[in-house]
């Protein structure tokens, strides 16, 4: 069942009772990832990793006491390895928009998502945007990722690759390879 799906995605969950994820989890899952590609090549999305993070630290606390420290996702030489790892890979990270709809109000949020994505955009690596909108914000929103994009450094050549990839594949799929 699974070599007819065209696209997976990940999601790194609260881990309830747990300590939230951060640059660790996000690792583990990347390195999980690729190792699943090499029996299944297909384009893969981890959804969303930094915004579990950012609500499960605000359920546990006061979020008037949170500081840019508490909200900082990667630690040490992180950010470099997924870079190293997700390189010129096929795995795309989700810009959740309904998520940082309410984030981007608030400077301490709004600066803990910079440091995490921008230094992985500067890199080159692939993003995909996502409206998942749950709540009432999400959906009163307008829908502009380039808010965000813009500002995190994500450039359009590195933005929703993965429908390019899955339009290219899905035309191979049904014409074969194009010949000139």
């Amino acid at each position: 069942a699974m070599r007819q799906v065209e696209a997976v995605g990940w999601h790194i969950s609260h881990l309830k009772g747990k300590r939230p994820p951060d640059g660790k989890l996000l690792l583990h899952r990347a390195r999980q990832i690729q190792e699943l590609q090499k029996q299944l090549a297909i384009p893969m999305i981890l959804l969303h990793p930094f915004s579990p993070r950012y609500e499960g630290l605000r359920r546990a606390q006061d979020p008037k006491t949170l500081t840019a420290a508490d909200y900082r996702y990667f630690h040490g030489d992180e950010q470099k390895q997924l870079i190293d790892l997700l390189g010129d890979s096929s795995v795309y990270i989700e810009i959740n928009h309904s998520s940082l709809v309410g984030y981007w109000k608030e400077p301490v949020l709004r600066d803990a998502l910079v440091q995490a994505i921008r230094p992985l955009a500067e890199a080159g690596l692939q993003f995909s945007t996502g409206s998942d909108n749950h709540g009432l914000a999400g959906v009163q929103a307008a829908y502009r990722p380039e808010v965000f994009t813009e500002t995190l450094s994500i450039r359009k050549r590195q933005l929703n690759g993965i429908v390019r990839e899955l339009l290219a594949a899905r035309a191979m799929k049904h014409y074969g390879p194009h010949r000139e």
